[in-house]
């Protein structure tokens, strides 16, 4: 007579086994990817693949004069195989780039910010056209000082997020 209970085979020792053990290899296994996982997680996390600058952009001027309106670049250095995306991109696509400046800030933002042609592309994270820089993007645009303050303490916030051809970081 033949037995009706279903044999379940680990495809690692070929020997029947129990439908609910599993052998001392598979579970090396699924610890082995689970952990790997865990660890490419928080390598991504961790990772900060831009980096900024601040530069005024007519000179090294140790102080701005209350009211004076300067112009300023913010440099990004971009790490070679990630993607910054730009501060226009369509709805369902990654979160653009934003540049402001914080209600305590002793400086504010004047006119439109600027910057060099964005790669337009279709981008496999969000499968529609975005615009992002690689390698560097330059951002151009002018700060008021509210009062006399030194140069240093033009400040300014960035809100953006990166991708490279499989992953996006969350926005920073």
């Amino acid at each position: 007579m033949r037995d009706a209970k279903p044999k379940h085979i680990s495809p690692f020792s070929r020997q029947p086994m129990s439908s609910h053990h599993f052998s001392t290899s598979t579970l090396k296994l699924l610890l082995a990817a689970l952990a790997t996982t865990m660890f490419l997680s928080v390598t991504a996390t961790a990772q900060s693949p831009v980096t900024w600058e601040l530069r005024m952009k007519e000179g090294s001027q140790s102080r701005l004069e209350k009211e004076s309106v300067n112009r300023f670049e913010l440099i990004a250095e971009i790490e070679k195989g990630w993607h910054l995306y730009s501060t226009d991109q369509p709805a369902g696509g990654p979160i653009p780039t934003t540049i402001s400046v914080g209600a305590e800030s002793q400086v504010e933002l004047i006119g439109p910010i600027t910057s060099g042609k964005p790669i337009k592309k279709c981008d496999p994270n969000f499968g529609i056209d975005t615009t992002y820089f690689d390698g560097s993007a330059v951002f151009k645009f002018s700060l008021r000082a509210k009062s006399q303050i030194p140069s240093d303490d033009a400040t300014v916030r960035v809100r953006y997020q990166v991708c490279d051809d499989r992953v996006c970081l969350p926005p920073k």
